[in-house]
C-alpha cells in the first residue's frame, strides 16, 4: 500500500517510520509525505554551513505545504502511497532530480504532498567542494530543466499557489545568484583589485602610508538606508533560523555562533557561483548523466 525510498548515505530515526504511518491514517487522501532532513554530525566547515541551510530548508518547505507548494520529494525517506504513484506512471529514469520530477508530476494532477515534522532523517553531507560543487550541478541543472518541461503549470491559474508563486520563485532564484555574484564582483572583487593593483605600483611600500594613516569616523558617512536594509535582512535570517531550529529539534548555535557569519558571507556565494555555472551549461546544451 506504501513504499519509500532511502539513499546509501542517509538514515532514520527509528519512530520515523510509525509517525509516516500515523500521519498517512490521518489524512487518507495524501500521495507523498516528506521527512525532516538534517545533517548528520557536521565536522567541516562545508558540512556545518550545509546544516543551517537544511534547517531553513525544512521548515519553508512546511510553509509550502499549507499553500500546496511542495515541489520536491527527498529521497532519504519520502514515504508515497503506492496507488496514486502507479497512476502517474512511477518514476522519471531519465530525470537528473527523479525526486524533485515526481513531486512536479504529482502537483500537476492535483495530488496532495505534505511534509511529516516528526519524521526525522539523518545524511552525511558533502564534507569539499568538489562533492558539494557535484551535487548541487546536478540539483540545480534538474530543477531548471523540470521547470521546464512542466512550463505549462508557470502563471496557469488551474494549478493555484504552485503555478503563481513557488515555480516563479525556484525560476527567480536564478536571477537573484546572477544578482548576488555581480553584487560580489562589484562591491567585493572590484575594489580588492583596485587595492591589490595599487600596492604593485609602489611595490608593496606601505610604511609612509602607515605613518600618516589617520582615523576619522563621522556618522553621516554611513548609508543609514542601506544599513537599515541589512539590519532588517538579517534579523529576518536569524528569525527563520531560529524557528527552522525549534522545528528540527536543533540549535542554531549547535557549532558555534562564529559559523552563522561566514554561513552569510561566503557559502551563498558559492551557491551563487554554482547556479550561474549551471545556467551557462544549460544554454550551450552540456550533457550531464545522473
Amino acid at each position: 500500500e506504501y513504499f519509500t525510498c532511502l539513499d546509501a548515505d542517509s538514515f532514520v530515526h527509528k519512530d520515523a517510520l510509525r509517525n509516516m504511518m500515523a500521519r498517512f491514517e490521518a489524512e487518507p487522501d495524501l500521495a507523498l509525505l516528506t521527512p525532516v532532513m538534517k545533517v548528520y554530525k557536521p565536522k567541516t566547515w562545508l558540512q556545518k554551513f550545509q546544516r543551517l541551510e537544511y534547517m531553513s530548508a525544512m521548515l519553508i518547505i512546511k510553509l509550502m505545504g499549507y499553500i500546496e507548494c511542495n515541489y520536491v520529494a527527498p529521497g532519504p525517506f519520502s514515504t508515497y502511497k503506492t496507488a496514486y504513484i502507479k497512476k502517474i506512471g512511477g518514476f522519471d529514469t531519465n530525470s537528473l532530480v527523479e525526486d524533485q520530477e515526481i513531486a512536479y508530476r504529482l502537483q500537476e494532477r492535483h495530488y496532495k504532498i505534505r511534509q511529516c515534522s516528526d519524521a526525522l532523517v539523518y545524511t552525511v553531507a558533502p564534507n569539499n567542494l568538489k562533492d558539494l560543487q557535484k551535487q548541487r550541478n546536478r540539483w540545480y541543472k534538474g530543477t531548471l530543466l523540470t521547470l521546464f518541461n512542466y512550463k505549462k503549470i508557470l502563471f496557469n491559474k488551474k494549478y493555484g499557489d504552485f503555478g503563481f508563486f513557488q515555480m516563479p520563485f525556484t525560476l527567480v532564484s536564478y536571477f537573484l545568484a546572477g544578482l548576488l555574484m555581480l553584487s560580489f564582483g562589484w562591491f567585493f572583487l572590484k575594489p580588492t583589485i583596485e587595492k591589490i593593483h595599487q600596492l604593485i605600483l609602489i611595490r608593496f611600500d606601505i610604511l609612509p602610508y602607515l605613518q600618516n594613516m589617520r582615523l576619522s569616523i563621522n556618522i553621516l558617512d554611513f548609508d543609514i538606508g542601506a544599513g537599515l536594509i541589512m539590519y532588517l535582512l538579517f534579523a529576518g535570517a536569524m528569525i527563520l533560523m531560529v524557528k527552522s531550529a525549534r522545528m528540527t529539534q536543533d540549535k542554531v548555535s549547535q557549532d558555534g555562533k562564529i559559523h552563522l557569519i561566514p554561513y552569510f558571507m561566503i557559502y551563498f556565494i558559492i551557491l551563487s557561483f554554482i547556479a550561474i555555472r549551471v545556467c551557462v551549461e544549460v544554454i550551450v546544451g552540456k550533457k550531464q548523466k545522473w
